[in-house]
């Protein structure tokens, strides 16, 4: 069966979707379809072209689909054309680029290859992949520590349709020496991939609706309202814990806290310890009238950071210091809640 591949690596398997769709920017309006179809034709079979047009209107909107049969023959045309090639009366060159995240990803042509025997190297790893194509980049991941394969490796192939040969022929095909699951071959992920994970995985965080302990609060002040422990010494907040539309407002208010907390790491001072203590008395009275879960978590949070400060002893507030970062904190506060705190101007300074 491998002699066979080795044969007939360049012959395209019937049972793979290889066709790619393109958006094409920067077409004029006076162009149709039979006027940009022999800009891509010239490097391959086209399954459709179509101009993109308004719905209602059907007006021409200066853009294109076209969708090639073979993904390596759209690859060609994108990197000969895009940028490059400027059509009659067009403001720019062409933009092309696959539609989806999907297929740009093909366009790497790179796979991640896991659940692979740690004994396997680099060399017998690419002689398990050649009978697919020609590879342009075969290593295995490496544990430093250890100096022993991580039992995973990446390859890259010169054509974007032998990794779907790879994919479809070898995901899950065996299970290796030393593996508890069949192998896995999949493309690896981008640098986007990775940073939308990253965020994905922020956004989760930011959601969840248990903060940390309530005693992080300093006792000097008000409890916010509507907050009952658990028995794992967590709170919640009873009214909107399982309302997290709110959530996301909680990194504008740890952003206005950054400066009050900077100011305590440079200077050390009865002055800048009392300036924070007063910016965190208004927001818990901000918290009594507006109580949600985005507002408790960075609340315990900011009380936490600045425990050591509400410990000193203030005698003499600096009212300079004092106006400027109250400032900052309402203007990023009413930026995040949309809460209008004007009543809490005349609030009296606290001294500890």
């Amino acid at each position: 069966r491998i002699q066979i591949l080795f044969e007939v690596n360049n012959i395209m398997d019937s049972s793979i979707d290889y066709s790619i769709k393109l958006f094409v920017g920067q077409v004029p309006h006076t162009y149709e379809e039979k006027d940009i179809e022999p800009f891509f034709e010239k490097y391959g079979t086209l399954v459709n072209t179509r101009i993109v047009r308004d719905k209602d209107t059907k007006k021409h909107k200066g853009c294109a689909f076209v969708t090639f049969q073979n993904l390596d023959e759209a690859e060609v045309a994108i990197r000969e054309m895009h940028d490059k090639v400027k059509l009659e009366s067009a403001k720019k060159e062409m933009q092309i680029k696959p539609v989806n995240n999907d297929d740009a990803v093909k366009l790497t042509k790179r796979l991640f290859v896991g659940m692979i025997s740690k004994s396997l190297d680099s060399d017998a790893l690419k002689d398990m992949f050649t009978p697919y194509g020609d590879i342009v980049d075969c290593n295995i991941l490496i544990d430093r520590t250890e100096n022993k394969s991580r039992g995973c490796g990446f390859i890259k192939f010169e054509k974007a349709s032998s990794c779907l040969l790879a994919i479809k022929e070898m995901h899950q095909s065996q299970t290796m020496e030393g593996c508890n699951s069949p192998m896995v071959v999949k493309f690896a992920d981008t640098p986007g991939d990775k940073q939308k994970r990253l965020i994905d995985k922020d956004n989760r965080d930011v959601k969840r609706p248990y903060v940390q302990q309530q005693s992080a609060y300093p006792t000097s002040y008000p409890q916010p309202t509507n907050i009952v422990t658990r028995h794992d010494n967590f709170a919640m907040d009873t009214n909107r814990a399982a309302s997290y539309s709110a959530a996301s407002n909680t990194g504008a208010l740890l952003n206005t806290f950054t400066p009050l907390l900077n100011t305590l790491s440079e200077q050390i001072s009865p002055s800048s310890t009392q300036a924070l203590v007063k910016s965190l008395q208004i927001a818990v009275n901000a918290l009594n009238h507006e109580n949600t879960t985005s507002a408790q978590t960075a609340l315990v949070s900011i009380a936490s950071n600045l425990s050591v400060a509400v410990a000193n002893s203030v005698t003499k507030p600096s009212s300079q210091l004092q106006a400027q970062n109250y400032s900052n904190f309402q203007e990023g506060y009413n930026s995040a809640q949309g809460y209008d705190y004007s009543n809490f101007q005349s609030s009296t300074t606290r001294h500890y």
